[in-house]
């Protein structure tokens, strides 16, 4: 995995139950959209959606 590279997306990020710092990779705007409403919807925690810069 180190020669892994990663094409710059969106992070999307919320504090869990034991409020840690969660993050999700996301490969576009749609996807870390979606994964955020869903964690709001299903879990109840607020979420924000980041632009990954590399």
């Amino acid at each position: 995995m180190e020669d892994e590279k990663r094409i710059a997306g969106f992070v999307v990020v919320y504090l869990n139950e034991y409020g840690e710092d969660e993050v999700i990779f996301c490969d576009s705007l749609k996807q870390a959209q979606e994964t955020s409403k869903e964690i709001e919807e299903e879990q109840g925690y607020p979420t924000k959606i980041f632009k990954e810069v590399q």
